[in-house]
């Protein structure tokens, strides 16, 4: 019987799945399927994530060129999101299919630095993160740990107000900056776009694109200021002209 293998670094990013795939009774895992695989056949499922390993059968629902989705009892998956942890890698999921006789790599060992919640209470932090009010997600995004952030830009409940407040924050990754920025809704609000734009750890290129909803005086600003960066002052003092 064929087996996929989808090694999660990221306790979080389980969560993720668990949330958006296998409470629907499946996931998508983005392998290429072998040409014999047919609609409906089982396939072993292996997950692992930190110390965390669980093996279920599950059938094969849809096929594609570089992926395939699978359907399965989600509940036979719950002690093993319970119990996951992170590996202490930063690295995104992998999806591959195990190949009869060979060892699992090696993952690497975790490392020291702040605790990261794993389990039960990453759960119920991703659920403040996605449904709690104003008080449990400015508390999340001041929280060291980065994983949750992405998650508070979910929340059906957050203002405008509140992602301005995370535009202008030092503390958050790029990553996130470049999804708020990503948002039309957000990014044409001239305060967060400036705000975005002043960011030091925006990427250059997405605050250049920003310029557009930004203000005529805080463009004149950001044109003579030095402690802007060069591209983003050049591209500021052109849409002034």
């Amino acid at each position: 019987m064929l087996r996929l293998r989808v090694v999660y670094h990221r306790a979080a990013d389980l969560v993720a799945d668990e949330v958006a795939q296998f409470r629907k009774g499946g996931l998508l895992v983005r392998v290429a399927p072998p040409a014999e695989l047919a609609l409906f056949d089982q396939v072993e499922l292996e997950l692992v994530c930190g110390r965390s390993e669980v093996v279920i059968t599950a059938q094969v629902v849809q096929t594609a060129q570089d992926s395939l989705a699978v359907m399965f009892d989600q509940k036979a998956l719950q002690a093993f999101v319970a119990g996951a942890s992170d590996d202490g890698e930063d690295a995104d999921a992998e999806h591959s299919r195990v190949v009869p006789g060979a060892e699992p790599a090696a993952r690497a060992a975790t490392s020291p630095g702040a605790p990261v919640p794993h389990g039960p209470q990453l759960a119920k932090r991703i659920q403040q993160a996605l449904h709690g009010n104003k008080d449990e997600r400015a508390a999340i995004m001041r929280d060291v740990n980065k994983q949750l952030h992405p998650f508070v830009l979910k929340n059906p409940q957050l203002g405008a107000d509140e992602v301005l407040g995370f535009a202008k924050m030092a503390t958050i990754g790029a990553d996130l900056l470049a999804q708020i920025a990503a948002r039309r809704d957000w990014a044409a609000r001239p305060d967060i776009a400036i705000a975005l734009v002043r960011n030091p750890k925006l990427p250059v290129g997405v605050a250049v694109k920003l310029l557009e909803h930004v203000s005529m005086a805080d463009l004149r600003q950001l044109a003579k200021d030095t402690r802007t960066k060069l591209p983003i002052q050049q591209a500021a003092r052109k849409r002034i002209l």
